[in-house]
Parts: structure tokens; C-alpha cells; sequence
């Protein structure tokens, strides 16, 4: 039994011994605040619906509550009410389109956003 134990303390020694001693906020950093986005670009003659994979803004009157538009990569139309909109353009939560049996969700960024953060 004695034999056991050494090797699981060599093995946790081993272990720590080979780690850099910033490891832990490298890794922090890297894969806990760090999302992969999907740019979606803006329609460039702001039209709704947009065409697939593009964003438009809502109207003025309307833009803090619906904030904007954007069409999936599968043509279903999405708006963006329940969500907030950040300053450069980052959307939380993530957008999952609400058409049965698309597989669209992703993290997403609207390209070109101007209107200031929208929650």
C-alpha cells in the first residue's frame, strides 16, 4: 500500500513541478472570458428582412426595444428583442434561432454597430 501511495505523490509532484508558474492565469484568461463570435455583417441598404447572415437596426422609434434584425446562415429571420447589445457590437446571450429544427447558435457580433450599448 505504502508502495501505492509514493507513486501517487511522484506522480502529483511530477505534475506540479512541470506546470509554469502563471499557468493557472493563462489559462484563465484564455478559455474562461474568451468567446469565438460570428461577425455577422450590416445590410448595407438596411432592408427587412436582411439577406442571410446580415443584420439590420430596427427603426428609431423602436430600436430600444427591438434593437435589431438579422437573418440565420438558413434565411429564418431573427430579432434580437431579448437580448443586449454592446457597445462594439458583441449580443448576449448567445442567438439561437427559434424556427423548429434550425441548427443555428452561435455567439455573434453585428459588424459596423453605431448605436452605443443597448440592453
Amino acid at each position: 500500500m505504502k508502495w501505492l501511495q509514493a507513486l501517487i505523490t511522484g506522480v502529483r509532484l511530477a505534475a506540479r513541478l512541470a506546470r509554469p508558474k502563471n499557468a493557472q492565469a493563462r489559462i484563465r484568461t484564455d478559455s474562461f472570458f474568451r468567446r469565438r463570435r460570428l461577425d455577422i455583417q450590416r445590410c448595407a441598404d438596411n432592408t427587412i428582412p436582411p439577406p442571410p447572415m446580415q443584420w439590420a437596426a430596427c427603426h428609431s422609434s423602436t430600436i430600444e426595444r427591438y434593437k435589431a434584425t438579422m437573418t440565420c446562415a438558413n434565411g429564418h429571420v431573427l430579432t434580437l428583442q431579448g437580448h443586449a447589445i454592446h457597445r462594439d457590437g458583441t449580443v448576449s446571450p448567445s442567438v439561437v434561432c427559434p424556427e423548429k429544427g434550425c441548427p443555428f447558435h452561435e455567439y455573434v457580433r453585428l459588424a459596423n454597430w453605431t448605436f452605443g450599448r443597448i440592453t
